[in-house]
């Protein structure tokens, strides 16, 4: 029964993770095309939300390193849409 829990808890994480990589690729898809700082602001938001979500996001050892580097990863996205932002409105 343990083993069952512990399947269905790597299970459940890795579909998240998955779903997050791939809402960030298509965050990084659509940033690279806008010029508008409104969407850029929005991405930055949506990065930091996804951000704060992976900070709680419970994961088995073996998903520690792929959670983290998402993170990472949305952190960088923030910042890069912020910095696009700024540079569309100067």
């Amino acid at each position: 029964a343990e083993e069952i829990k512990a399947a269905d808890l790597r299970a459940e994480a890795q579909v998240r993770l998955n779903q997050v990589a791939n809402e960030v690729a298509e965050m990084q898809r659509d940033l690279s095309g806008l010029n508008s700082p409104i969407k850029c602001n929005q991405i930055a938001k949506h990065s930091r939300e996804l951000r704060d979500e992976l900070g709680k996001l419970a994961v088995p050892d073996g998903l520690t390193e792929r959670r983290n580097g998402l993170r990472d990863t949305v952190e960088k996205l923030s910042a890069e849409a912020i910095e696009k932002s700024l540079a569309v409105t100067h």
